[in-house]
């Protein structure tokens, strides 16, 4: 064989070896180095991971997302996507020791990252988190897709800091290359009825303008005499709130800043019960349960504390015990209301006494004093 054809043919094998390759996590796109794709471990997860992510006992939520992580030059690299931000990530920027802010503040080239020449990453940087610890450093970065979609970058090593600044640059060169991917909708399936029901049944379908998720009991409906129906998708950092008309389309949406358990109708609009972040328990803070007060396009007129306030480290004389999302219930008739939920009371001996507890309230005055308790253990 003609030498100069085989020295083509070697400089084509290994120069094939070293295009980058590009990976689909979900709906974000990015090339990485071909080393990185081969020759190392490899995590991926295209299709989702859930957990059920109302355990009090989690201390960060894993529920649905998608990732893909390798290590490379003594580093590792995650990516993450979560359509539905069923996946909260409650880190906060920490050096320990804490006098090894001032000198490694440097070693974390954020504003690399804020000058990605990249259109989509560019709009959408959201914050970003730096952890050492003692020689081990790590930068997270959080990009928002929508009103409920995040994507997280995060790279991390325990080697000197010239590793470290290596793979920020390297990381920077992939995310030159991420992009979006809007995803198509399937087309709708006709369902056919059968037996008993056949006839009596309608199946419609509404197109929301955000990604929201079934997880977590979701969602919450109530519906209304003129044929409308409000509908409430928690998640990780509040509740989407739809009023769906009588042809099935939205007619509004906005978001709430809490995770809104149960909704209840009346003439002039309607109330709701939500809790603080699902997270709070496994950070050692108990949630606060509170009746709102929405106005017809769901905004909040008025909101009350039903059991406690935020930032209470321990159960006091009684708070809103969040296990799930399905332990209260809310119900209304002509002027008057009553809520039903769990919550939990310590004793001096510092004994926790699971409880259930009424309480009643006014649809134009509030919370009323009086209460009823039915205590079980």
């Amino acid at each position: 064989m003609n030498k100069f054809i085989l020295t083509q043919l070697l400089i084509l094998f290994f120069s094939g070896n070293l295009i980058a390759s590009e990976v689909t996590i979900s709906t974000i796109s990015f090339e990485v180095p071909a080393e990185a794709a081969s020759g190392n471990k490899v995590i991926l997860s295209t299709d989702g991971m859930s957990t059920y992510a109302w355990n009090r006992l989690r201390q960060d939520s894993a529920s649905y997302y998608y990732s893909y992580s390798f290590k490379l030059d003594n580093a590792l690299f995650e990516f993450r996507e979560c359509h539905r931000v069923d996946i909260y990530e409650g880190y906060e920027t920490f050096y320990k020791p804490k006098f090894a802010q001032s000198k490694e503040a440097k070693n974390f080239q954020i504003s690399r990252f804020l000058n990605t020449p990249n259109e989509f990453l560019s709009k959408s940087f959201s914050s970003a988190v730096v952890e050492y610890d003692q020689g081990m450093r790590k930068l997270i970065l959080f990009y928002t897709i929508d009103q409920t979609g995040l994507f997280l970058v995060s790279v991390k090593t325990k080697y000197p800091v010239e590793t470290f600044l290596k793979a920020q640059e390297t990381l920077d060169s992939i995310l030159i290359t991420a992009k979006h991917i809007v995803p198509e909708l399937p087309a709708k399936e006709t369902i056919v009825q059968k037996g008993e029901i056949a006839g009596r049944t309608k199946h419609l379908a509404v197109e929301l303008p955000v990604y929201v998720s079934n997880d977590f009991n979701n969602p919450v409906v109530a519906a209304h005499p003129g044929g409308s129906f409000v509908v409430a998708f928690a998640h990780a950092t509040g509740t989407e709130l739809f009023k769906i008309n009588a042809g099935m389309s939205v007619e509004w949406h906005t978001h709430h800043d809490k995770i809104i358990h149960d909704i209840a109708i009346s003439e002039k609009g309607f109330f709701s019960l939500s809790s603080t972040d699902y997270n709070m328990l496994s950070n050692g803070v108990y949630p606060s349960l509170y009746l709102n007060k929405h106005n017809w396009d769901g905004t909040v007129n008025e909101s009350q504390v039903v059991f406690k306030k935020n930032d209470l480290k321990r159960p006091g004389n009684q708070v809103f015990d969040f296990y799930s999302r399905d332990n209260v219930c809310l119900e209304i008739s002509d002027t008057f209301g009553i809520i039903y939920m769990n919550s939990e009371k310590r004793f001096k001996d510092l004994k926790i006494l699971q409880s259930g507890a009424y309480k009643t309230f006014s649809l134009e005055n509030g919370i009323l004093k009086k209460e009823i308790r039915i205590r079980f253990t």
